[in-house]
């Protein structure tokens, strides 16, 4: 039996990660605030650096100036493959801040990561 595992490094670098912020403007904003989408402000692993098959990758993130509703952060193994780390706010709310997760399963591992 093969072990497979999965090791994260370098999240913050620009080749590796690619994220994707979207955001809806609150009710109580005057017309002009809808145009302003979130920025991201801070987010960071608190997952461990290898995870193997059923474990969770997560990444705790930070936005200002608008609430996001999804955050997704595209992160891609030594071989190439891609998986997503997302959060999707609840019936259509949305939030400052959460933990995007990602559980691991047998088709998100390249063999010998």
């Amino acid at each position: 039996m093969t072990l497979r595992s999965f090791v994260i490094r370098g999240l913050a670098l620009a080749t590796a990660m690619l994220l994707l912020v979207t955001g809806m403007a609150a009710p109580s904003l005057a017309v002009d605030d809808l145009l302003v989408p979130p920025s991201l402000v801070s987010f960071h692993r608190t997952s461990p650096d290898v995870v193997r098959h059923g474990d969770d990758i997560t990444i705790d993130w930070e936005v200002q100036d608008s609430p996001a509703k999804n955050v997704i952060f595209y992160l891609r193994d030594r071989l190439g493959s891609d998986l997503q780390v997302r959060w999707d706010a609840p019936n259509g709310t949305s939030a400052y801040s959460g933990t995007a997760r990602f559980t691991v399963d047998e088709t998100s591992l390249a063999p010998g990561i």
